[in-house]
């Protein structure tokens, strides 16, 4: 997807779910927001994601320059080269320019600019 003009929301008001091993390459200066379940894995390579505590995704990758704010949960790995911050759950574990990162109520170490 490419949002340079518009920010998007991903959401559901009842039990709808975006399923399936899908991906999604975000492009575009804008914001997008998850606030629904989804199991696609996400690359970021401009802009913003927001992760809601309502929200569910596969994984997220961001590159130099993006920002990641999750709230909700990550099934999969996050990857940052830029900044992300996380007060939601990751369940595969979260890694920013290939050190290994950074869950403190895991015990994990931290490093890097992923703020909890």
């Amino acid at each position: 997807m490419t949002n340079d003009t518009h920010a998007y929301t991903f959401t559901t008001t009842s039990t709808g779910r975006l399923l399936g091993g899908a991906s999604l390459v975000k492009q575009g200066a804008n914001s997008l927001t998850v606030d629904t379940y989804s199991e696609m894995a996400v690359t970021l390579s401009v802009g913003s994601i927001t992760h809601t505590a309502l929200g569910t995704i596969g994984a997220i990758v961001g590159a130099s320059g993006t920002t990641i704010a999750n709230s909700g949960t990550v099934l999969g790995n996050v990857s940052s080269a830029s900044i992300a911050v996380n007060t939601g759950n990751i369940v595969g574990g979260a890694d920013r320019e290939n050190h290994q990162l950074c869950d403190q109520r895991r015990g994990w170490h931290c490093a890097g600019r992923i703020k909890y």
